[in-house]
């Protein structure tokens, strides 16, 4: 039968179909075909696509130039990895996690400028770190060096945003509030949206939280876990992830993951050292001081399952990465000015003061778990100019080079690695007394502390067992021990350390050494970098080599 023949069925045919009833005794023939995907329409939800970004983490920087001889750091050279990574199409966020405004030579530095004789206290680096474009930071312990006046203008120069949950500012009336940055409130949180190309979206959350070491009048410090839970509680509500920029000790930063185990990351500071732990599925990362390293950290956020990977990886500061020209230029007027400066106040920036046949050893790492050469020149320099002293030590904090010297030794790196600068005192002190303290300085409980003890050279130790001057040490005997001010507790900004609570300042009657004989051989003042640069130019030796290099 044709189909033709009955025109009628046709419509009928369409009708049932439109129906949804299916025509009977109708039999299909199955192909294979390709789908082809469907074109979305506005009501479909397209698919959300990974969200990539990279945390480039300093941390403990307070240098602006490179170190060893040229060999590693130099915030030039960390613009130039910023510029980098950036212009192979990553999105880069910068952070510090504390202390940057001080110390330094340079910070420490009183120079004049148009609104009167001042310190640099930090000047430098911040324009450094404005010029290399850091997003965020929170403040370390050093931050607080500076008198408030000081600290609020380098806030308000800082084109980088501060972050802090439990540093506020006392009021006069009683209470606190938070610091303030270009007329705004330094936040406890902030949150930052970041986009793929894609259109795509995510929140993520940082907050920041520093140790309560350095105490000051102006200071109140909220309790870290407390504030930091706080400050994750709200910054959770506002963001897909939260993550910390910490200043803590590296057991300060384990309590709060482990408090707060919705942080993935927490980009520390504080230790000077590089490490990376993991605490149950986060990770704590903090790179070497003084931009030796730095932290990138490459995460990739998945919005529809609201999952992060991040692997993180530690990237050497080394001569094989250029300078940028831009930050290079504001590193080398700020190092003409600091030579300016050291001129105006007496020294000879590049005065050669004596000659390092082995590298003396200022670095971090060695002068806060053993005694170096370093520790042993200072120490000595103290018990020159003071001969009454039968020992001379000091806290291996005071020494921020974090580097070594070799060969020729100026001025300048006297003042570079003693920028507090600062006075010498001594006191008759009993040998038991002597005993307690040493235990406690040189204990493997401070190694990487800055209050880790070095020592005079005619001391030598065997674990807790003391030989001075040939002999083992007397516990009921009285040694006249000199020692920087600051251990005492009687030096100006000193704070809370743990000499102040072992009551270092009850040991002993402490008073400044009678100093007539070596002023009389040139030394200027009671100062322990006055006292160093004198001491090396005693030494004999000085004069042959010298004479050798000349010839």
């Amino acid at each position: 039968m044709k189909l033709l023949k009955y025109p009628l069925l046709v419509p009928i045919a369409l009708l049932l179909v439109l129906l949804g009833c299916k025509p009977k005794q109708v039999v299909m023939t199955p192909v294979e075909t390709a789908e082809k995907p469907m074109r979305p329409t506005v009501l479909q939800a397209k698919a959300l696509q990974p969200i990539k970004f990279v945390l480039l983490q300093l941390n403990d920087v307070y240098e602006i130039s490179p170190m060893d001889n040229g060999k590693v750091a130099g915030m030039a050279r960390v613009a130039t990895v910023r510029k980098q990574l950036q212009a192979a199409g990553n999105t880069v966020i910068t952070v510090l996690s504390g202390d940057y405004l001080s110390p330094s030579l340079l910070g420490t530095l009183k120079c004049q400028f148009p609104t009167g004789k001042e310190r640099v206290n930090g000047r430098q680096m911040v324009e450094v770190m404005n010029a290399i474009g850091v997003d965020y930071v929170t403040f370390g312990n050093h931050e607080f060096d500076l008198k408030l006046p000081d600290l609020q203008a380098r806030n308000a120069e800082s084109r980088f945003q501060i972050i802090t949950a439990n540093v506020k500012l006392k009021q006069d009336a009683g209470g606190y509030a938070p610091f303030q940055q270009n007329g705004q409130a330094v936040e406890d949180f902030m949150v930052r949206r970041i986009w793929n190309q894609a259109g795509d979206t995510m929140r993520l959350g940082l907050i920041g939280v520093t140790l309560p070491f350095n105490l000051q009048p102006y200071l109140q410090y909220l309790d870290i876990y407390d504030a930091a839970t706080q400050a994750y509680n709200a910054a959770q509500k506002q963001s897909d992830v939260v993550m910390g920029i910490t200043h803590l000790s590296i057991l300060q930063d384990d309590t709060l993951s482990r408090r707060l185990p919705g942080m993935p990351l927490l980009m520390g500071g504080h230790e000077h050292v590089n490490m990376l732990r993991t605490v149950g599925s986060a990770r704590i990362a903090k790179a070497d001081a003084n931009a030796k390293t730095v932290y990138l950290h490459w995460c990739t956020y998945d919005p529809a399952t609201k999952k992060l990977e991040i692997f993180s990886q530690l990237m050497p500061i080394t001569e094989a990465i250029p300078a940028d020209a831009a930050v290079e230029q504001v590193v080398q007027k700020w190092e003409a000015f600091a030579d300016d400066c050291m001129k105006a106040q007496g020294y000879q920036p590049d005065d050669t003061i004596g000659y390092a046949l082995s590298p003396l050893d200022g670095r971090d790492a060695t002068m806060r778990t053993s005694q170096t050469n370093m520790g042993f020149l200072i120490a000595n320099a103290m018990r020159t100019v003071d001969p009454t002293a039968d020992l001379a030590i000091l806290n291996s904090g005071s020494v921020r080079l974090d580097d070594q010297i070799t060969g020729l030794v100026q001025q300048r790196h006297i003042l570079a690695t003693l920028p507090f600068g600062g006075n010498i005192l001594h006191g008759n002190m009993r040998g038991s007394d002597l005993r307690r303290l040493l235990d406690m300085g040189l204990s493997k409980e401070l190694d990487m502390n800055g209050a880790h003890l070095q020592y005079s050279s005619n001391l030598s130790r065997t674990g807790t067992n003391y030989v001075l001057n040939g002999k083992p040490l007397d516990d009921n005997k009285m040694y006249m021990v000199a020692l920087p001010g600051f251990l005492t507790g009687t030096a100006p900004g000193t704070g809370e350390t743990i000499y102040n609570a072992m009551g270092i300042a009850k040991m002993a009657a402490w008073t400044e050494p009678d100093l007539k004989a070596a002023k009389a051989k040139g030394l200027k003042q009671n100062d322990i970098r006055d006292i160093v640069i004198h001491a090396m130019k005693q030494d004999p030796g000085l004069v042959v080599i010298m004479q050798m290099l000349r010839n």
